[in-house]
């Protein structure tokens, strides 16, 4: 009898071995992107999901992989990035020539006016205009940094139960609650800077700038030097005490994770028999897979942020080149007035903010890619 029950023990413990590996073995061969991912891509603007590969929209990591190596090339990028700079120059180019025309006959009415004596009105009259046509080359930039500051948190707001669920599927419990709650607060601050200060504060430091180019005066010249320099420092000041934050919040919930599940890993090992060593080594099959999956999306949303900016920076820094040259331009035929410059700094001002909002959402992403499973 009891060689009869010793039998039936080994019995079970044999088929839950076979088990538990052909578990391993199929959940690692069939390890799919949950259906959160698919979501986190319809929230991906029209454009930038048209310019994706094709592997970008399937559920298997392997073809994802696939996709972020061809688009994150070197030549891809670098082909973005002069798709960008050509599509600003040509965009910029009937504004620009418009603006030249301005600043040239302003300057020959000026020389004729002059012999009158009447060559403050040419010149007022040439101010409007000029600024008339900079003012839609600067609406432009303003909806294109708008629309791109919206675009940015529909995507962090899908992507935060995307990473949730890969930070959970690869055993990190803890890092999925605390790193979802710290971004989830990252991404409510964001959206408050992105929808209540970005363009409001870029459009009274544009306010204060022309008005300074008729009324000359140092609290204006002083208020909207002020603005722009203090709004950034705050701006950045704030992006890296939410980057720290969640950086710090997900690196000691990973650590607690891998401490937990390795003293769980070392009881299945030492206290289970036979079957505690099978289980324990098979869960590095699934965190292979899970590490993949996470290093997929991770590199994925990086390479997406970087294809969403690119545009916006190429344009912004193709419409400071242009009124770099304008002023120059100006300079040598006597109309510089200095409402040109001014509005060039604001420009200076609108890439810093660019970049600086993408900075948390680009650590989020690399913290994903890089965090190593808790099952491993």
């Amino acid at each position: 009898m009891k060689k009869c029950v010793i039998f039936i023990f080994l019995l079970c413990v044999s088929f839950s071995v076979l088990s538990v590996s052909a578990l391993a073995d199929e959940s690692y061969e069939e390890m799919t992107l949950p259906d959160e991912y698919e979501s986190f891509i319809d929230s991906l603007p029209e454009d930038v999901a048209d310019a994706l590969p094709e592997g970008f929209f399937t559920d298997d990591p392997e073809k994802l992989g696939e996709a972020i190596k061809k688009i994150s090339s070197p030549a891809e990028l670098l082909s973005l990035l002069l798709d960008g700079l050509l599509g600003g120059i040509k965009d910029i180019i009937p504004t620009f020539a418009v603006a030249l025309g301005i600043t040239l006959i302003s300057a020959v009415l000026n020389q004729v006016s002059s012999s009158f004596k009447q060559e403050g009105v040419t010149s007022f009259i040439s101010r409007i205009c000029l600024i008339g046509v900079i003012m839609g080359m600067v609406y432009s930039s303003i909806t294109m940094v708008s629309q791109y500051l919206t675009n940015l948190s529909r995507m962090a707001a899908a992507y935060l139960p995307l990473s949730a669920i890969l930070y959970a599927i690869g055993g990190n419990i803890t890092t999925a609650a605390s790193s979802s709650a710290a971004f989830g607060v990252c991404l409510s601050v964001c959206q408050f800077i992105f929808t209540y200060t970005a363009v409001p504060v870029f459009v009274l430091s544009l306010s204060l700038a022309i008005v300074s180019t008729f009324y000359e005066s140092r609290v204006i010249t002083s208020i909207s030097s002020g603005v722009k320099k203090y709004y950034t420092m705050l701006l950045s000041l704030v992006m890296t005490v939410l980057s720290a934050s969640i950086g710090m919040q997900t690196f000691i919930s990973a650590k607690a994770d891998n401490a937990a599940m390795r003293g769980a890993r070392f009881f299945l090992g030492n206290f289970v028999p036979i079957s505690g060593g099978v289980i324990s080594s098979s869960l590095g099959a699934i965190a292979s897979g899970v590490e993949l999956i996470r290093g997929c999306v991770g590199i994925g949303g990086i390479v997406i942020i970087i294809m969403m900016i690119m545009p916006l920076i190429s344009h912004l820094a193709v419409m400071k080149l242009s009124l770099f040259f304008l002023e120059l331009f100006g300079g040598a035929t006597g109309e510089n007035n200095g409402v040109i410059s001014q509005i060039s700094s604001l420009y200076s001002h609108l890439l810093g903010v660019s970049a600086i909002s993408s900075s948390v959402f680009i650590l989020s992403f690399g913290l994903l890619g890089f965090c190593a499973s808790a099952i491993r």
